[in-house]
């Protein structure tokens, strides 16, 4: 391992690339956390799931119950899981 060498810091010099880009995503993080459209954002998104988690619920429920009601209507129709006449 060899020896660090340090570089006096010249404090006229112009900041480096990677300060820049350090301090321009500190500044957007800084905005981004002051912005209330962040979490509007998430609390709809959170909306939108639960209500497709419920309409998924819903028609798995019915699903069922549907097609016994429509296999029971009409007992003279062959359903697509029988086997074909013979």
């Amino acid at each position: 391992m060899g020896r660090r060498r340090w570089a006096c810091v010249d404090v006229n010099a112009r900041p480096t690339l990677r300060y820049q880009m350090r301090a321009s995503l500190r500044k957007r993080a800084h905005s981004f956390l002051g912005d209330d459209s962040a979490p509007s954002a998430i609390e709809y998104a959170l909306l939108l799931a639960g209500v497709g988690v419920l309409i998924i619920a819903v028609v798995y429920m019915l699903g069922g119950g549907a097609r016994s009601t429509f296999e029971h209507a009409s007992p003279d129709q062959p359903t697509t899981s029988s086997s074909p006449p013979q």
